[in-house]
């Protein structure tokens, strides 16, 4: 095991924005939109959790909280903001939490509720994340571990400069074998 010290994250996470998305804290009362979503299988299909409880998913809501208050970590309620009345209500997560292995890459992750899909705002999240990493100088890089089926999160993750992690990197940053990585310097 490794003995680097882990990225830390503000341990105050920040609302961020674009003209159609808000990334703002996820809070207590998304639990039912946690639930929602991390229940339902076209969502969990390629990703690394599926919850079939409100207990489970309130589990996450620990998580989500234990990595901002330990500065290990920072998710963000994805709100679709383009009707100003109700940019509010969660529609999907997005967020960053510190690699186990390696102290400077952090690993992204995003899922957002079907009713949503194939509108771009994934991909404005992804962004935004994007962004807050490289405003913050502990971070180098960012190391997403997609499904290999995935082809549609692969390609937000290629627009958006990710490129496949080379079989020579840093072998705690290898994905598992039915998975692909996907990684991009945040220096640059």
């Amino acid at each position: 095991m490794s003995t680097e010290t882990l990225t830390t994250f503000p341990k105050s996470i920040p609302t961020l924005q674009s003209a159609r998305i808000t990334l703002r804290p996820i809070r207590p009362s998304d639990l039912q939109v946690v639930h929602q979503g991390l229940s339902d299988r076209r969502v969990t299909r390629h990703y690394a959790v599926h919850f079939d409880t409100l207990e489970q998913a309130r589990e996450q809501m620990h998580w989500f909280s234990r990595n901002e208050r330990d500065g290990t970590g920072c998710w963000w309620a994805l709100c679709d903001q383009r009707n100003p009345r109700d940019y509010e209500p969660m529609i999907g997560a997005c967020g960053m939490n510190a690699h186990p292995h390696c102290s400077t890459t952090v690993e992204l992750g995003f899922w957002l509720l079907p009713g949503h899909w194939g509108q771009g705002l994934a991909r404005d999240a992804v962004s935004q994340c994007i962004q807050y990493a490289r405003s913050l100088n502990t971070i180098t890089s960012l190391v997403a571990y997609v499904a290999r089926e995935n082809v549609r999160c692969l390609g937000l993750l290629t627009g958006l400069g990710f490129t496949d992690l080379p079989d020579n990197s840093n072998p705690a940053l290898q994905p598992q074998p039915a998975e692909h990585a996907m990684i991009t310097d945040v220096r640059s």
